[in-house]
């Protein structure tokens, strides 16, 4: 498995006579156009959290987030691309929404639970996965855990 952090994100220059006419030169960064539902912050905070599992040698994405969670979405979508296999699990009620129809469009297997448990993530992933090897805890929104400064090196390499 390759995971490619160089994805390309054109700057284009938005052409108007209004700028033009006061010597304006306005640009944009195309963020939309990393992956459709993968660009932008969620690129940024998920190709570190590839990276890590990956250097782990880990092959299940298991993550948390809402009915709606654009981070469920992106993972998904980012698992399916780069080869894991994923797990969302939902905080509440079982729902039918387009957001979690594209998850599971991705691959990704969808498991609700209660707002008490949710509140847990830790204990959830322990209770469902902690005998998986090859599960690896994303939390929600894809925050990585926090780690000295040192032992995060291969973070930027």
């Amino acid at each position: 498995m390759n995971i490619d952090l160089e994805i390309f994100s054109p700057v284009q220059q938005i052409n108007s006579s209004l700028f033009d006419s006061h010597g304006v030169k306005v640009f944009i960064k195309r963020d939309d156009l990393i992956h459709p539902m993968i660009s932008g912050n969620k690129w940024r905070k998920l190709k570190y959290v590839l990276k890590q599992a990956q250097a782990e040698g880990k092959t299940h994405l298991v993550t948390f987030g809402g009915a709606y969670s654009n981070h469920l979405m992106a993972t998904a979508a980012a698992a399916a691309k780069f080869g894991f296999k994923s797990t969302g699990i939902v905080r509440g009620e079982e729902v039918d929404n387009d957001t979690l129809f594209l998850c599971h469009l991705h691959g990704m297997e969808l498991q609700f639970t209660d707002r008490n448990s949710y509140r847990d993530k830790l204990a959830l992933f322990n209770q469902y996965f902690g005998n998986d090897e090859q599960a690896f805890f994303i939390d929600e929104g894809g925050h990585l855990p926090k780690v000295p400064k040192a032992a995060a090196n291969w973070l930027t390499s």
